[in-house]
């Protein structure tokens, strides 16, 4: 009787229950915040030592609980009500606190499920009827984002009346999601969400519901007006900002409501939508953040004195951005070839073969690429599909074996000029053309004209 608490059996499994407990939660909670996709997740990691002062007192109650059932007689052995009750009470609690346990557990179970690329329709439907009926969120969050959810399904989640539905979900189950987005919001990031659901959930009036709607492909111009008009809210401003169906109107009134040298998300939206004004873009072709100008060099509505400035960027990756942009053309590709940065000029390289390798190459510049000094450039030539045949020629005759190695490989090469060129000095050369020979000669195989 004189012993300390923590030294009896009682005590001992009570207080190792205690602290194996709120560290299991502590570690389970730590692992579910790293998790999420929030840039302030971490400040969630905070909460932990109350997370394990929260989850200690029930872990010393299963202690205690599994110290009476484990180790005390049960009252059929003993008799006396006064010393049953302790023993029925601890076996009455670690019953309901199993069922409510295993219950979260089949509910988080059937999360992961319905969030599963394998989930058949009919399964999901059946889900969300469950769901819905229950109120349960989280696998209605999990059915939404599925793309094999019916469209009906989806449509009818969207043209809910239930509020709950827009707004951010709460309870320690949602960490098992890991951003824990409003229901709606999921929607809105499933490719399958047919169109008809957008007007339905244009009448949010969640700020991040409507700032998803502002930025989604299938937004029609009409429901953006309305939302510009409806909401000056910074989320719907950043969504509106990169959406290529905004209106440029709207565009510009956000650049100037905006203080675009601190709002880099605005200013990165604004940069990389094709129909903002060239006004704001030429104002953007100075941001601070090199993220900016990034997204600006690679918009192909910029002009061409947008794309000179962008060549003298000082950040590299501004300027390997230029490269990848298809409205770049060959002569400012070949004076980016000359920049002092070797990725650069290795970038741009890339992008005269893909211009050389462009069905849609006009004739003449195609011709400029064939008679290019640089072998490499020649060579991506010898592959575009718009090769005619004073071309060919040229190009069969080229000093490069290299370059005459992937005219061969062309598909549309004449075959009198692969047959010369299965008598070339190289033997690679001489290699792929006669494999190229041989295909023509399959049964049911079309020379190229």
């Amino acid at each position: 009787m004189g012993e300390r608490f923590p030294r009896r059996s009682a005590g001992r499994w009570t207080l190792t229950g205690a602290v194996a407990g709120g560290l299991a939660a502590s570690l389970l909670y730590v692992g579910l915040v790293l998790d999420r996709t929030e840039s302030t997740a971490a400040i969630l990691l905070i909460w932990t030592p109350i997370v394990f002062v929260a989850a200690a007192p029930a872990a010393a109650a299963w202690g205690w609980s599994l110290h009476r059932v484990r180790c005390t007689p049960p009252p059929w052995r003993r008799g006396g009500a006064g010393r049953s009750l302790p023993w029925l009470a601890a076996a009455v609690f670690l019953a309901g606190s199993a069922a409510l346990f295993g219950w979260h557990a089949l509910r988080i179970g059937a999360f992961y499920s319905y969030r599963s690329a394998g989930m058949r329709p009919a399964a999901l439907e059946r889900g969300y009827r469950g769901a819905l009926a229950a109120g349960d969120y989280l696998q209605l969050a999990a059915i939404a984002a599925n793309p094999n959810t019916p469209p009906g399904v989806l449509l009818a989640l969207a043209r809910s009346d239930d509020p709950l539905l827009h707004e951010r979900r709460r309870g320690w189950s949602n960490l098992f999601d890991r951003d824990a987005l409003a229901v709606a919001r999921r929607l809105l990031r499933n490719p399958s969400l047919p169109p008809e659901a957008i007007p339905a959930l244009a009448a949010s009036t969640s700020a991040y519901v409507l700032g998803d709607l502002a930025a989604h492909r299938l937004t029609p111009e009409p429901i953006l007006r309305d939302i510009d008009r409806r909401s000056d809210s910074y989320l719907v401003h950043w969504g509106l900002a990169g959406n290529a169906r905004t209106p440029p109107e709207i565009l510009e009134s956000i650049a100037a409501a905006s203080d675009l040298a601190s709002d880099w998300v605005v200013a990165s939206g604004l940069a990389g939508n094709p129909g903002t004004p060239l006004p704001v873009l030429a104002e953007l072709a100075d941001h601070r953040n090199p993220n900016v100008r990034w997204r600006l060099a690679g918009n192909p509505a910029i002009d061409a004195g947008l794309m000179e400035r962008l060549r003298e960027d000082p950040d590299r990756s501004v300027r390997v951005r230029l490269t990848q942009n298809e409205a770049v053309g060959y002569e400012l590709l070949q004076a980016i070839g000359e920049d002092p940065d070797e990725d650069v000029r290795e970038y741009a390289r890339r992008g005269i073969a893909r211009v050389a390798r462009d069905p849609a190459t006009p004739r003449d510049l195609l011709a400029r690429l064939a008679a290019d000094p640089d072998p490499a450039v020649r060579r991506e030539a010898c592959l575009s599909p718009a090769l005619d045949r004073p071309l060919m020629e040229r190009l069969a005759a080229d000093p490069e074996a290299n370059v005459r190695y992937y005219l061969a490989a062309n598909p549309a090469l004449a075959v009198d000029l692969l047959e010369r060129l299965a008598r070339d000095d190289s033997a690679s050369v001489r290699a792929v053309a006669a494999a190229r020979l041989e295909e023509r000669a399959a049964p049911g195989r079309p020379d190229p004209p």
